[in-house]
């Protein structure tokens, strides 16, 4: 192994856990999204990682993808959900982790949230060498209906390779989108993370194309011209980053930031980048998430995104 490889994946886990520490007193009502973003990105770099992906911040009914675009000035309301998604990477090796926190609320969102964790945790038990995309799936949709909520049928799990934060198997929350039923192998790296909704029914969500904040390179780059293109690919290789990396956060008109999403378009269109439009429940549900990253074993898994 190459710089003690398996040492990669615990290191950029125990970072990943260890952020939340951080992140937990900035979670009350009037705190600006922002700071919380970039109190995130400071602290994987402090502990001597990087970014796996843009922080996401998503509250209520927004299931995923939301990071501050530049300027932003969106704060947390007096009663959320806040959907918290920490991506660290250590030599490429990703760990990719969330967790939910109710800020006030009702009986009903404290139910939610305490489903959503054991969802997760009834899945990590379950799992296993050998044991089927459909044996995980089938789990977290019953245990989230036992509790009393659905799920978003279209998000899930994903295998993680190193460099690669979505590597092919997708793990989806219901039996019923299951593509391809493969048998999990020892030594995989999965990222498992039930969604849930404030609803007995199952959802799905919806992109909105206006609240692009997301991006990622389409493929490698080798032997271009373009130094827009290289510097991405230096920075970030195939992983996802934010539009406000590469402009800043709020020093900056407008103006630039309509131009240079723009630019993004364009080379979206031209099949050199990839978007990730903010994804928000279509029946306007509050959703509710959790997420752990672990190593598959023979007859368990080791969990890296845990202290």
């Amino acid at each position: 192994m190459k710089h003690d490889e398996k040492e990669d994946w615990v290191n950029a886990g125990k970072i990943a856990a260890s952020i939340f520490k951080k992140v937990a007193p900035l979670i009350k009502p009037g705190q600006k999204l922002l700071a919380i973003c970039e109190l995130i990105e400071n602290e994987i770099k402090k502990a001597g990682g990087k970014p796996a992906f843009p922080p996401n911040i998503s509250v209520n009914n927004i299931a995923a993808h939301y990071t501050c675009p530049p300027r932003d000035a969106s704060k947390i309301p007096a009663t959320a959900l806040v959907k918290v998604d920490i991506g660290v990477s250590i030599n490429g090796a990703i760990a990719d982790t969330a967790q939910t926190f109710l800020i006030g609320g009702n009986r009903k969102l404290y139910r939610i949230v305490k489903a959503a964790q054991r969802t997760l945790n009834e899945a990590i038990e379950l799992i296993r060498a050998g044991i089927t995309v459909r044996e995980i799936s089938e789990k977290i949709w019953l245990t989230s209906h036992e509790m009393g909520f659905g799920v978003l049928t279209d998000l899930g799990g994903h295998e993680i390779r190193r460099g690669i934060l979505h590597a092919g198997l997708f793990i989806p929350n219901s039996p019923s989108t299951v593509r391809k039923n493969r048998k999990i192998s020892a030594g995989a790296i999965l990222a498992i993370e039930p969604f849930l909704v404030l609803s007995y029914n199952d959802s799905e969500t919806i992109p909105v194309q206006k609240a692009k904040y997301i991006f990622s390179l389409a493929r490698k780059i080798d032997n271009t011209k373009d130094d827009f293109l290289k510097m991405l690919y230096e920075k970030y290789g195939l992983l996802p980053f934010a539009l406000r990396w590469i402009m800043g956060s709020s020093a900056i008109s407008k103006g630039k930031v309509k131009k240079m999403q723009t630019v993004l378009d364009t080379y979206e269109k031209r099949g050199l980048i990839h978007s990730y439009p903010v994804l928000v429940d279509k029946n306007g549900y509050w959703v509710a998430q959790f997420e752990h990253t672990l190593r598959v074993k023979k007859s368990s898994v080791e969990v890296l995104t845990i202290l």
